[in-house]
């Protein structure tokens, strides 16, 4: 992906801003993206130094993903910002970078890509469980069919507990005996 490379070698030390837009075709190049499309914007800020680059990434959009409980199409509002140290050399010192993500470059290295830092951004700004929002009266906007045939099979569930081997019984009252 070339779009994401950033040539360093020849820039001047010092601020450099570059801007970025995410959308379906970016997630096409990531093998087994769970992401369908999105329309984010990266605002990147790069400050070269001379023995580090300190890359500053801000993210603001949403991204298309799938619902956790229905299953329809969801879209997401999104907004990261993160940190990423570029050190030039072969590895870095242990106490120098504590608590940043730091990255080290070869002083031959022209040119850094910054699309995998991306991608990880955008994963790690989506929240754990993806679901759709519930409107003033309450009520979940996801689609109400499988709403219905969630309710119907969580009620299915409930009637087998009920049918349950009898010596569990026994083992349940000792469980509630011990929390006396």
């Amino acid at each position: 992906m070339i779009e994401f490379t950033i040539p360093f070698r020849g820039l001047k030390d010092g601020i450099h801003e570059y801007d970025f837009k995410i959308d379906k075709k970016f997630f096409d190049y990531f093998e087994y993206s769970e992401l369908d499309d999105s329309d984010v914007q990266v605002h990147l800020r790069l400050d070269k130094q001379t023995t580090l680059m300190v890359l500053q990434f801000t993210l603001r959009g949403e991204i298309l993903t799938i619902c956790d409980r229905c299953l329809d199409a969801l879209k997401l509002p999104i907004r990261y910002e993160d940190k990423v140290v570029i050190k030039y050399g072969t590895e870095i010192p242990d106490a120098v970078y504590i608590g940043e993500e730091a990255q080290v470059v070869s002083h031959d290295d022209t040119e850094l890509n910054v699309a995998q830092f991306i991608y990880e951004f955008v994963i790690l700004s989506i929240p754990s469980r993806r679901i759709h929002s519930i409107d003033r009266k309450g009520k979940s906007s996801c689609n109400p069919e499988m709403l219905k045939q969630l309710e119907e099979y969580s009620k299915g569930n409930e009637e087998e507990e009920g049918d349950t081997d009898p010596r569990w019984n026994e083992l349940k009252k000792l469980l509630n005996d011990n929390k006396n």
